[in-house]
This record gives C-alpha cells, sequence and structure tokens, in this order.
C-alpha cells in the first residue's frame, strides 16, 4: 500500500512539472536572469513542492502555490548571496535565441542588423535595470510582465489587488526613471 502512495505522488509531481515547469522557470529567469540559477531555482521550488504537497491548503490555484514557493527560494538565495557578499553580473544568456522570456519580446521589434544590436543594448538595460529594483518591485513587475493576473499576484504576495498595482506602478515608475539615462 505504502509503494502505491509513493507512486500516486511521483505521477503527481510529473505532472506539476508538465504542466507548470515551464511557468515557474520564466518567472525565475526573470528573477536571477541567470539561466542556471533559474534552473536551480526551479528544481528546488518542485522538490520543496513534493515535499510539501500535503500543506496545499486548496484555497489558491496550485499554480498560486508554486510561484509562491519559488519566490521564496529565489528571496532565499538572495538573502544567502548576500549575506556572502556574492554579487552576480548580469547574464546575457537571455540574448540566445534559443531562449525567449517574457520580457524578450522587445528584441523582435528590431529586426534589421543595427537595430537588432540596439535592441539587444536595450534588453540588457532594461534586464540590468529591473534586476537592481528592490525585491518587492521586481517581484511585482516580473509576475506583471509574466501577464499574470493580478488577483492571483495579490495571493503570492500575500496582499490586496490594489496595493500590487501600486507596487506594479511604482516599479514602472522607477525603471522609468532608470532608463532615461539610457535615451
Amino acid at each position: 500500500m505504502q509503494n502505491m502512495d509513493k507512486r500516486e505522488n511521483i505521477i503527481k509531481l510529473e505532472e506539476l512539472l508538465i504542466k507548470y515547469e515551464k511557468k515557474i522557470f520564466n518567472l525565475l529567469y526573470s528573477l536571477s536572469s541567470n539561466t542556471a540559477d533559474a534552473q536551480d531555482l526551479a528544481q528546488e521550488t518542485f522538490i520543496k513542492a513534493y515535499k510539501k504537497i500535503h500543506t496545499f491548503r486548496q484555497e489558491s490555484e496550485i499554480s498560486t502555490w508554486l510561484c509562491r514557493i519559488a519566490i521564496n527560494s529565489w528571496k532565499n538565495r538572495v538573502r544567502y548571496n548576500s549575506r556572502r557578499r556574492i554579487f552576480k553580473i548580469l547574464s546575457l544568456d537571455f540574448l540566445n535565441k534559443d531562449e525567449k522570456p517574457a520580457i524578450n519580446n522587445i528584441r523582435d521589434n528590431f529586426p534589421e542588423p543595427e537595430q537588432e544590436t540596439i535592441g539587444k543594448e536595450m534588453m540588457t538595460a532594461v534586464q540590468s535595470e529591473i534586476s537592481s529594483l528592490p525585491p518587492k518591485y521586481k517581484i511585482a513587475l516580473t509576475l506583471h510582465i509574466n501577464n499574470m493576473p493580478y488577483k492571483e499576484m495579490a495571493e503570492i504576495l500575500r496582499c490586496r489587488q490594489g496595493t500590487v498595482k501600486s507596487l506594479v506602478c511604482r516599479a514602472k515608475v522607477k525603471l522609468k526613471q532608470k532608463m532615461m539615462s539610457y535615451l
């Protein structure tokens, strides 16, 4: 009987992976700006979810719960790195044509070689400036960029929808101010 329960849990984990791995990876990639870190954090997220699936209260969507775990994993990594004074330089992995996180869609507007170079430089600048935002703004903006509904964002951030809208708006204003020096 115990083996049957383990098999069922493994099947459920596989279903979660298949359904949400891309969403979780893109979220973590947007937050970390690094493919390797995003992969590590995504793996950590699903391992934690597997171990804690019995604590899921079904008060929200499973995707919301997984995003919350992913964001907490990312925050823990940031805290760990900052305590050890590890500073990472913006990864240029997102310029790889094989990967297209949500924010890379800006690059598609620059088809010609000169314009593509300008687009890549602008993408690097945008990604760098998003990375430099305080975590609460970075998380809110990243979720917004990934087209997450405000209601789900509010559940993930454990605050009201109005607060989420305010965070996104403030993040956009801060990003716009930072980007003025590039224009």
